[in-house]
């Protein structure tokens, strides 16, 4: 790293290697790159290096213990110096990148599987930090059909080091602990499957359950009442959460299995600074979704997470992620009193209160992101994925909720993503409205009024 950095700032780089002086000091025209081109290119590889000493393995374990086993880690290196050459030349730069770094190969006699492994890490650099963040991961299909893109472990291993690289290159404030566990359950799903121990649902349900029960203390009673409770709820519930996640859940609900009042609990979610879960248990009901999002953004929370499960008996397990800027010393202490006061504004049937309006950044006005909203079928055909993109701001989940309100939408899932100023937010839904191509029509076009706001 040091020596390409020197390389680069004599202009050596980009001398030996023409296709890089095109990105030298190229600046990156959005709300969430820190650095030019070539800089955030050599702070990824530079990364990478971290990986190689054992003495970072406390941050990223995972990262230096697959760097550190790595065979021919020369081909990384050379496919992050060129993961992003093609940008600025009009189109996919993934795709344009691709092409340029094949050539690169055939000018210095890289051929064969080498020259295959860097081209499409390259080509690919984006797709496992799509999957991770935008999609579901705990869906079999999704894990089956990323895993059918990579092909092999080997692949799996320095796509996974280079999208860590990557994401940590690109700003400060982009990386968390939140999008790390991500693509380390995408990697050890993913791996999983390439090993040959496909997943099958049933067999997975059935092995958290006894997982779960095992890691309680629960009397016999207790265990055939959080049995009879999880009856009530489909394969979902427990794809989407780990054992841990399970056994939390069952731990804090028990006491409340037989209320009819809402409860609220939280944790603060482990590695990640001024980040908690929070558990819902509660009644079904018009508008529950849109009331909970307005409470938090009140709150100040900003919400990363949303897992929507509602079960047969009409009772809802709802889960967030939800982040707070770390400004308030007595943030602690005010959010325990919080939860008991969203447990009792579940329960009273005030107005839902208008979305809380932010005014933009004075950075989103120089950057100004025309809102986009897509809707299409999910890999099943059962459910669908709605996907937007617009300037983050105060207000805004909670202003598509109410559109979701309106057009008798359920949510099943959220990932939402924020990249600087950049909101890019992936809802799965499902009504059986949303068959109707003109339905589909006038509510995207809804969702779009509601990021134009």
């Amino acid at each position: 790293w040091h020596a390409l950095e020197e390389m680069n700032r004599w202009g050596v780089l980009g001398k030996l290697l023409p296709s890089f002086n095109r990105i030298v000091g190229q600046m990156q025209h959005d709300l969430f790159h820190a650095y030019t081109v070539d800089q955030h290119t050599l702070l990824a590889i530079r990364y990478l290096r971290y990986f190689t000493h054992s003495e970072n393995a406390h941050e990223l374990p995972l990262c230096t213990e697959l760097m550190m086993a790595m065979k021919g880690s020369w081909r990384l290196v050379l496919a992050l110096l060129y993961h992003d050459i093609g940008k600025g030349r009009g189109g996919d730069h993934s795709k344009i990148g691709a092409e340029i770094v094949r050539q690169m190969c055939r000018d210095f006699e890289i051929t064969g599987e080498d020259a295959d492994y860097i081209e499409f890490l390259v080509r690919e650099h984006l797709t496992m930090s799509m999957v991770a963040q935008k999609q579901d991961i705990s869906d079999p299909e999704v894990v089956e059909n990323f895993a059918k893109k990579v092909g092999t472990m080997e692949r799996l291993v320095g796509l996974y080091l280079l999208t860590v690289c990557d994401i940590r290159a690109t700003g400060p404030k982009i990386w968390n602990a939140w999008k790390a566990q991500l693509l380390e359950d995408l990697f050890y799903s993913t791996a999983r499957f390439l090993k040959g121990k496909g997943i099958d649902r049933d067999l997975l349900v059935s092995r958290r359950r006894k997982d779960a029960l095992r890691m309680t203390r629960f009397t016999p009673e207790q265990r055939d009442r959080i049995n009879k409770f999880w009856d009530n709820f489909d394969v979902a519930y427990f794809m989407k959460h780990s054992v841990r996640n399970i056994v939390w859940h069952a731990k804090v609900l028990l006491p409340h299995l037989d209320s009819s009042k809402s409860f609220v609990a939280s944790r603060p979610l482990r590695g990640m600074e001024h980040a908690h879960e929070i558990l819902i248990l509660t009644q079904d009901r018009p508008e529950l979704f849109a009331r909970i999002v307005s409470n938090l953004q009140q709150y100040g929370l900003s919400i990363a997470e949303a897992r929507i499960h509602t079960g047969r008996d009409g009772r809802v397990v709802d889960s967030f992620i939800v982040v707070d800027d770390g400004s308030d010393p007595n943030f602690e202490q005010e959010f325990a009193h919080f939860q008991e006061i969203l447990a009792e504004k579940l329960d009273l049937a005030e107005k839902l209160p208008p979305p809380l309006r932010g005014r933009p950044s004075r950075q989103s006005k120089l950057f100004p992101i025309s809102p986009q909203a897509s809707l299409r079928p999910d890999a099943a055909g059962k459910q669908y994925m709605l996907s937007i993109v617009t300037t983050d701001r105060l207000g805004l989940l909670a202003s598509i909720a109410r559109v979701f309100v309106k057009y008798g939408i359920n949510l099943v899932t959220a990932r939402i993503t924020t990249l600087g100023e950049r909101a890019e937010d992936v809802f799965l839904i499902e009504s059986a409205k949303l068959r109707d191509p003109v339905f589909c029509a006038e509510f995207e076009k809804a969702v779009l009024e509601a990021l134009e706001l």
